[in-house]
């Protein structure tokens, strides 16, 4: 049909009656065109098997060599004593897409939980750290003068941390 013929590059007529091979993904080169291969020869000789029971989504490839991800579904029939192979392949390349941009949306959400996460945890720390500086500061506890410039750098860092986490 023109639109397979657009998304792989082969034009409908030599196809006619040409050899099937051509339809068949090869994600893994000669060895996935048998693995095909050996999945159509399954099928006509499994009288159990209904049609679209072989729907998988291997990856195809263009005329020129680039890969396309596909839907292939193998369906059969027989017309009289024929036998009938229907082979449907439908591009998913905008679905695969969309699929992967879905995954990474996810992977970003649980990355945010986690820094979220990491942050309360931090300034749960730094609420410590700060409160426990402020009150040995105002109690008079700390008399040394180089003591106390000490404990005044630890409040003013811990404050600057504590405002990293509000960010």
């Amino acid at each position: 049909t023109p639109p397979w013929g657009h998304t792989f590059g082969y034009s409908p007529l030599p196809l006619s009656g040409g050899p099937s091979s051509i339809l068949l993904p090869c994600d893994g080169g000669e060895e996935s065109r048998e693995t095909e291969a050996d999945r159509i020869r399954l099928l006509f000789n499994d009288d159990e098997r209904r049609p679209g029971d072989a729907t998988h989504e291997p990856v195809a490839r263009k005329k020129g060599g680039d890969p396309v991800p596909v839907e292939l579904s193998l369906g059969k029939g027989r017309l009289g004593s024929r036998h009938l192979l229907t082979i449907l392949i439908r591009d998913i390349s905008e679905r695969k897409r969309l699929e992967a941009q879905y995954l990474q949306s996810q992977k970003m959400e649980a990355i945010g939980q986690l820094a979220a996460g990491v942050a309360h945890d931090f300034n749960n720390l730094l609420t410590i750290i700060n409160g426990g500086c402020e009150f040995l500061l105002s109690s008079g506890a700390v008399t040394d003068g180089t003591a106390r410039t000490l404990f005044d750098e630890i409040q003013k860092a811990g404050e600057r941390a504590a405002g990293l986490t509000r960010q």
